[in-house]
């Protein structure tokens, strides 16, 4: 008789832009760059036509996101690798509002019941790192990009998350780890984290958009369409103290 192996932690695994963080890092961190001459300003100005792009109903979400990650790239080649990590840590200190009002305390509600923190974005790692940090996540995620001998970047994607990237990381972890998925949880608000939302037991669909409200509602996933709430909300549909 084969005995299986005893599950580890559960997984919370978070998006990051507009799930605990009110804005885009992939957006606002290059403009913190520019202003330094540490991104390349054409790519900039890309980077917002692409955003007017979308709000126009021009291109789709996915388009959007793809052309943002190639745009950033481009921008910050030539750049040296540690000069963004330091100033991804200025970056996330100097803007403490853009996290939502119950980021933290979750992270911490969900730490104290036993889980591994692990936040993915399409975002940067060299932002998204230092957020993780500043949040208390155990892993992070984010979109790499290629560097040469010297750890500069050369304008390249190695791995784009935005291209539903999330799940693989999910269920490479889940395995590696032992995780215990029918206690793990999942938290997103757009129809880019469908996927590894649907991996895990449970799922929370915060401040969704429209897309993800529907497959949401059909898996009767948690629904919180307030911030002021989402911290009391989740605790109930997690059954914690």
């Amino acid at each position: 008789m084969v005995t299986p192996k005893s599950l580890n932690k559960p997984v919370l695994l978070s998006d990051v832009d507009g799930t605990l963080s009110k804005g885009f890092y992939i957006l606002k961190f290059p403009e913190f760059l520019a202003k330094r001459g540490l991104f390349d300003k054409r790519e900039l100005e890309n980077l917002h036509k692409i955003i007017n792009k979308y709000k126009k109903g021009l291109i789709n979400y996915e388009t959007a996101g793809i052309e943002i990650v190639l745009t950033y790239g481009r921008g910050a080649r030539g750049q040296k690798l540690d000069d963004y990590i330091n100033l991804g840590f200025d970056y996330i200190k100097q803007n403490p509002h853009e996290l939502f009002s119950f980021t933290v305390d979750l992270i911490e509600m969900f730490k104290d019941n036993g889980y591994t923190i692990i936040i993915a974005s399409g975002s940067p790692l060299e932002i998204i790192g230092p957020f993780g940090i500043s949040i208390g996540a155990d892993v992070s995620y984010g979109t790499k990009y290629v560097l040469d001998s010297q750890e500069i970047f050369t304008g390249e994607v190695q791995l784009n998350l935005i291209e539903h990237e999330k799940k693989k990381l999910a269920e490479t972890f889940s395995i590696e780890h032992n995780s215990d998925i029918p206690r793990s949880i999942g938290f997103g608000d757009s129809y880019t984290d469908v996927q590894f939302m649907e991996y895990f037991g449970n799922s929370v669909a915060i401040l969704p958009e429209p897309i993800l409200r529907e497959i949401a509602l059909k898996n009767n996933w948690l629904i919180c369409d307030s911030e002021d709430s989402v911290l009391k909300e989740v605790r109930a549909f997690m059954n914690f103290n």
